[in-house]
């Protein structure tokens, strides 16, 4: 029994000794730029980036919140997150000794060799009575079980991370959902006008014809620009219909069921919010900070792989009760203690194949962190230039409206003095009415630019979000991942 200690001492001694150095805070293999080549706004967001708020609209930030919440993808981003924990709970079991009880009762029966001797029976009974608790427990020599359990730890938070990043996705969807139902109104109401316009000019040119000063010509030209400026009406409409459909899917609702609309058009949108350092905005996205945090877990099992070539040391004991005789079961206590160190010798090169596998796996995670890298950098930057250059699309746009406003106001003039015909009218008519069109798509095509770069940031916001049903308790262990990956040091 000494000898059984003195091994377990030295043992533990030992234990936690690891063969493999794991950097927590791993770097890409891209080069990230000091600073944005495209120039940055010098607006403001809150420090969460709850960028929807600049919009000033309740019932846009209501739908952001219930999505969040509701969101079926989001919830099953929740349930993978339950998955991991629970498997870190698995992997983080074999750091504790296994403890286990039995408790047996038998009985067995035998041929009496008696059995021709008189007044003997024929079968011996034995009866069998049996508690006892058992102990096993592996040493972490190598640090292969800490190794997995740290992997595992790691899986929780990259998996928390995956619900952020969802949820960055999910809101931005809401918001371009609910802004293409604003453009939709938007292209009804001025649709609306421009028909008002169209019929103004129909009668103007039927109480001409009565005079003989218009052609039948000139009323069926104007009736035909009447009946093309109406004529996407449904599909504007069926249009919103759709949206609104996709809306009570993305909030976990089925088709039909949502019902609210924009009170207003189109919002003016703030100024372009300053972007910071290419390095902030790395550390603002969660899909970012989940593909590094991925790195780290796969070099904890690159540790796992290597101590599992190293022998294991297993300690293993047990007492309790045992005896035949159910009078003397108290008394019969027993026990042992032992200590098993067992060494790979031979196994074909699969232990050795598994650390060649895993470090694979890290060099594989280190390129998508990378490529997720440069994802993330081309989308800020694409946002900022898609901006840009809307925004002297919608100026120039400005001014070809103004000149198409100017050309009908002088066509009509001229039309109504007989210095020309209702072509140049018509003509003028129909290249305002489209420059209008053209507005209102080049005003919701900014926004969706102005969207993307708000997503492009990032935010912290996500990270506050919890699960549904979740408790409102500070200690509350669903709100935040149990790990965190280090600074993000592309």
């Amino acid at each position: 029994m000494t000898r059984s200690f003195s091994l377990a001492a030295a043992a533990l001694l030992t234990a936690g000794c690891t063969l493999h150095n794991v950097d927590t805070s791993p770097r890409g293999d891209v080069e990230v730029p000091a600073g944005f080549k495209s120039r940055a706004g010098a607006g403001t967001l809150d420090t969460a980036n709850r960028w929807w708020l600049v919009f000033n609209d309740p019932q846009l930030n209501a739908l952001v919140e219930t999505t969040v919440t509701n969101n079926l993808d989001i919830r099953r981003a929740w349930a993978r997150l339950s998955q991991a924990r629970a498997i870190a709970r698995q992997s983080g079991a074999a750091a504790f000794p296994q403890v286990e009880a039995s408790l047996g009762l038998g009985v067995s029966q035998a041929v009496n060799p008696l059995k021709d001797v008189p007044g003997e029976d024929h079968f011996t009974h034995v009866g069998s009575y049996g508690l006892s608790i058992g102990v096993g427990y592996e040493v972490d020599l190598w640090g292969r079980v800490s190794s997995v359990k740290n992997a595992a730890s790691y899986d929780i938070a990259a998996a928390r991370q995956d619900v952020s990043a969802l949820a960055l996705v999910m809101a931005s969807q809401a918001v371009e959902a609910w802004m293409s139902i604003a453009e939709a109104k938007a292209q009804l109401d001025l649709i609306a006008a421009q028909k008002a316009l169209n019929e103004t000019y129909l009668k103007l040119l039927e109480e001409r014809f009565k005079y003989g000063q218009a052609d039948s010509v000139s009323i069926f030209q104007q009736r035909q620009a009447l009946a093309r400026s109406t004529a996407q009406v449904p599909l504007i409409r069926s249009r919103i219909t759709l949206l609104k459909y996709q809306l009570a899917v993305i909030q976990g609702r089925p088709a039909g069921t949502f019902s609210a609309e924009p009170t207003a058009a189109l919002p003016e949108l703030p100024a372009p919010p300053a972007t910071g350092l290419p390095a902030e905005v790395l550390k603002n996205r969660p899909d970012v900070r989940a593909a590094q945090t991925r790195i780290v877990a796969a070099d904890y099992r690159v540790g796992a792989a290597i101590a599992d070539q190293y022998p294991a040391l297993r300690l293993s004991g047990s007492t309790g009760l045992q005896s035949t005789d159910i009078a003397e079961f108290i008394t019969s206590w027993i026990w042992n203690l032992l200590g098993n160190l067992v060494a790979p010798l031979f196994d074909g090169g699969r232990r050795a194949a598994e650390v060649e596998r895993t470090k694979a796996v890290v060099t594989d995670l280190v390129h998508a962190y990378g490529n997720t890298i440069l994802t993330a950098l081309k989308e800020v930057e694409d946002a900022l230039v898609q901006e840009a250059h809307q925004r002297q699309y919608l100026t120039r746009l400005r001014t070809q409206d103004g000149l198409a406003a100017a050309t009908l106001r002088e066509a009509r003039v001229r039309y109504l003095e007989g210095g020309g015909d209702y072509l140049s009218v018509l003509t003028a008519l129909a290249s305002k009415q489209s420059v209008e069109l053209k507005l209102l798509a080049a005003e919701r095509a900014l926004i969706t630019y102005r969207v993307a770069l708000y997503r492009a940031l990032g935010g912290s916001w996500p990270s506050e979000i919890r699960p549904p049903g979740a408790r409102a308790a500070k200690d509350d262990k669903t709100a935040a991942p149990r790990a965190e990956p280090g600074d993000i040091k592309p």
